[in-house]
């Protein structure tokens, strides 16, 4: 059976993070498995609407999806955003926009850290822009052709 409930929390069991969801009254709160697309997480606001399953196994419940209340106007045909929110999830805060065109733009409200073990690389065959009040680069050797 499929029910909608408020998210009150989140906690984890073993390695599976777990939501502990109000479905019919302020005392009807049960621990629900959360369902992801492979390699994302989320910790979800409190009060967001989730939509809940059962399963043959009593134990085993899943949050299968969330009533999204900020709905971005601007999207097109066939682009998909990745979003984070404020804490009480009412404002968008760092955003991912995969756009029709093959371009994909990033926002954010506050910093965008990069952290690379490895080489980074950036490779473009147009122009590479860099637009800042200020650049610092920290490096041992500096190579520019």
């Amino acid at each position: 059976m499929n029910t909608l409930g408020t998210n009150k929390g989140t906690n984890t069991e073993g390695n599976y993070r777990q939501y502990v969801i109000n479905c019919l009254g302020e005392n009807d709160r049960r621990k629900y498995f959360s369902i992801q697309p492979f390699g994302e997480d989320a910790n979800v606001p409190e009060e967001i609407k989730a939509l809940t399953s059962d399963s043959n196994n009593k134990d085993n419940k899943f949050v299968i999806g969330y009533l999204n209340a900020l709905k971005l106007d601007d999207l097109e045909p066939g682009e998909k955003v990745i979003f984070s929110t404020a804490d009480d999830g009412s404002e968008i805060k760092a955003k991912i926009t995969f756009k029709n065109t093959g371009d994909i733009e990033v926002e954010a409200t506050n910093d965008i850290n990069i952290t690379v073990t490895g080489d980074a690389n950036i490779s473009a065959d147009g122009d590479v822009l860099i637009n800042a009040t200020q650049l610092n680069v920290n490096s041992g050797n500096l190579t520019v052709d």
